[in-house]
């Protein structure tokens, strides 16, 4: 936002603070709580997914709401899933080969 001004600081920009902290937050709790076996790089991948958007709807409503705009349940489908779905498709791709990539980079630099 700083550089570019996009995308918009109110809402946008605030909203997608709480997603990415969200994101972080629950992937690390997911990755540490579940075996470190492939499959569940995926479950822990999936459940920030979710956690994330649900805390973007969330923050989007409550700033919608002191906006005076409305945000309702076609407004979150789209912004949260229809529109990022090419962005979900490449986190499902890439975050596991790069979290694969980083594991067996550690354990060779341990040996």
């Amino acid at each position: 936002f700083a550089l570019f001004g996009m995308p918009p600081l109110i809402p946008t920009g605030i909203a997608m603070c709480f997603e990415l902290a969200a994101y972080g937050t629950v992937a690390a709790l997911l990755y540490r709580a579940l075996p470190r076996k492939k499959p569940f790089i995926w479950l822990a991948l999936l459940g920030a997914m979710v956690a994330g958007r649900v805390i973007w709807g969330f923050a989007r409503l409550a700033l919608f709401g002191l906006t005076g705009s409305p945000f309702g349940w076609s407004a979150f489908l789209s912004g949260a899933v229809l529109g990022a779905l090419p962005g979900i498709a490449l986190q499902l791709v890439f975050i596991p080969l790069l979290v694969l990539a980083l594991q067996k980079f550690t354990v060779a630099a341990r040996s």
